[in-house]
């Protein structure tokens, strides 16, 4: 098959066919006029080719994880709670999509905490 040019199909709205003509046809597959059976027959073969059907996805059990109740007052508390879910995580104990929600969640209080800390020095972090 020779691609020294590009298909000499041009759309209604004026667009060129970016593919590539075939070996003694100013026209790729899908433009030339001689191919139109075969054409047809690779679409009925298309047609015709077995399906694959959706599969299902498998339940998983995965273990229940056990943590302390753990303080999230203070912005160093939010920091000790993000290198517990990360060291669970690296080990293993925590199921990486639970540590991700965990991340994200702790992430956002994390950054709250640091705007409100910003805004008001001298108060309470809640």
């Amino acid at each position: 098959m020779s691609f020294e040019k590009q298909c000499g199909y041009v759309r209604p709205e004026g667009t060129a066919c970016k593919g590539f003509h075939q070996q003694g046809s100013a026209f790729c597959f899908v433009h030339d006029p001689g191919k139109a059976q075969e054409r047809a027959a690779a679409v009925r073969k298309g047609g015709l080719a077995p399906k694959r059907k959706p599969q299902a996805i498998p339940h998983v059990e995965l273990p229940a994880v056990s943590l302390p109740p753990l303080p999230l007052k203070t912005l160093r508390d939010v920091e000790r709670a993000l290198a517990r879910v990360i060291q669970l995580v690296y080990e293993g104990r925590m199921p990486a999509s639970t540590g991700t929600v965990l991340f994200k969640t702790l992430t956002a209080l994390l950054n709250s905490k640091k705007e409100h800390q910003r805004w008001f020095p001298q108060g309470r972090l809640v």
